[in-house]
């Protein structure tokens, strides 16, 4: 597999979940745990950005596409908080989905070197 240079590094990776997570998230989208069409937008938005991120860094397709669905899957189920532990807590939920978010990326960062 070619060089993937720094769109793929670890990161480049993190780098398109800050884009993804938080500078492309609307105040809408915020409300995903309560809109399961907001969830679905922001996991769709997030995804289009890692599928343009591989894309661009010349991911070979299918592994590209592969990796979207995971991406895209297990930020459906790490955003859908029926686990949220309540307003009181919303800081230990958002450590918990950022570290779902991370790990993910971490395990994909090795499949596309």
């Amino acid at each position: 597999m070619a060089k993937l240079g720094v769109i793929m590094s670890d990161l480049g990776l993190l780098l398109l979940h800050l884009i993804g997570d938080f500078a492309a998230q609307t105040d809408w989208m915020s409300t995903k745990h309560q809109n399961r069409f907001a969830l679905l937008i922001h996991c769709l938005t997030y995804t289009a950005i890692f599928a343009s991120g591989f894309w661009l860094a010349g991911v070979e397709p299918t592994t590209g596409l592969w990796c979207s669905g995971l991406i895209f899957l297990s930020h459906v189920v790490a955003d859908w908080r029926p686990w949220t532990l309540g307003s009181r807590w919303h800081h230990k939920a958002m450590a918990l989905d950022q570290t779902a978010h991370i790990g993910i990326l971490f395990l994909i960062s090795f499949y596309v070197r």
